[in-house]
């Protein structure tokens, strides 16, 4: 099956077609073990492998790669969060991916600004 998923069309095909969350699994492992995270992710959400997609998460992180971890947040239907994006800018800037880094730090600046923004225009319930 390896070389099947490795190929493009033949991956495309399976994706489009597999109903099994075992050969979703199968196919996202196989990906994952050729070093095709994002493709292993795409396997991974339509399983519904959840865990699978934050282990991704957690090693987007560790590697400083803003994309992946942008897209298993995605993927797991949430919001990148403050210390995580602390944490990736952090290996980023070690790493020397400044692109990454860069983004990060966009996407960082926005989530603080609306946190901040977000309880000062908010105004006091009165318990009337």
């Amino acid at each position: 099956m390896a070389k099947s998923v490795l190929n493009w069309k033949d991956r495309r095909t399976l994706s489009e077609s597999a109903k099994s969350q075992d050969v979703l699994l199968k196919a996202g492992e196989e990906l994952l073990a050729a070093d095709c995270p994002a493709e292993a992710a795409d396997f991974f959400r339509k399983a519904g492998a959840q865990d699978k997609l934050e282990s991704l998460m957690y090693q987007a992180m560790g590697e400083g790669n803003f994309f992946l971890y942008n897209l298993a947040v995605s993927y797991l239907g949430r919001e990148p969060k403050v210390h995580e994006l602390d944490e990736l800018i952090r290996v980023a800037d070690l790493q020397g991916l400044s692109a990454y880094s860069r983004r990060a730090g966009e996407v960082l600046a926005k989530l603080k600004a609306a946190k901040s923004g977000s309880g000062q225009s908010q105004p006091k319930s009165s318990l009337a």
